[in-house]
């Protein structure tokens, strides 16, 4: 018998109540409030017959969030910097794939996409700087793609004495290309990507 996010066991004693699998998993999260803990909640969710939409909505705008502030405290970044960098690539959707290649009409050739995920992030990338063993599929993840995004971030602002406006443009337009205007004191040319990044995350985590 269902009764709110309780039930009782088919032969209880009395004023016996067993927690159901969300409620442990709602206190475990209010108790740890990391990354993990939210994860199971979500899926304790998502596996119960609860109408609980909201609650779903508000774990769904709490996730990434966290999981910028997990990854940026792994590598030393402003959260705020990794949530922008997101937004910027992505708009936030974890199945966002990009850097296609298109036919001689304008469409979009199958299986050309380069960039996944989250961090947009090309699958060289991602196995040179964060995992060798990476994946596409990995990359789908939002957690792998975060933590990967937040590593190569963190690996070319150190190419630039930790300047993460510099490194910001390197994850856009390529390392080599970021070093040739850095040696020249030139701002990036792609500067306006990251006056992008730097506004969103001035936006979104204020």
């Amino acid at each position: 018998m269902i009764v709110g996010t309780y039930y009782f066991s088919q032969s209880p004693k009395p004023q016996t109540i067993i927690l159901s699998s969300v409620e442990i998993a709602k206190i475990n999260y209010e108790q740890q409030k990391d990354l993990a803990s939210l994860i199971a909640y979500g899926h304790a969710l998502d596996t119960s017959m609860l109408n609980m939409d909201s609650t779903r909505a508000y774990l769904q705008s709490q996730f990434f969030k966290m999981l910028a502030k997990e990854a940026g405290n792994l590598y030393n970044i402003p959260q705020n910097i990794l949530y922008g960098l997101w937004m910027r690539e992505s708009r936030m959707d974890p199945k966002a794939m990009g850097d296609m290649k298109f036919d001689s009409t304008g469409r979009v050739i199958p299986n050309s996409f380069r960039a996944f995920g989250l961090g947009q992030i090309h699958l060289k990338t991602a196995q040179g700087h964060y995992d060798s063993g990476m994946t596409q599929a990995r990359l789908m993840d939002p957690v792998e793609n975060g933590f990967a995004s937040a590593k190569i971030l963190r690996d070319y602002a150190d190419m630039f004495n930790g300047d993460f406006k510099y490194g910001i443009s390197a994850y856009q337009q390529g390392p080599a290309n970021t070093q040739s205007q850095w040696k020249r004191k030139q701002e990036p040319k792609n500067i306006s990507y990251v006056l992008d990044v730097l506004q969103n995350a001035a936006e979104i985590m204020h």
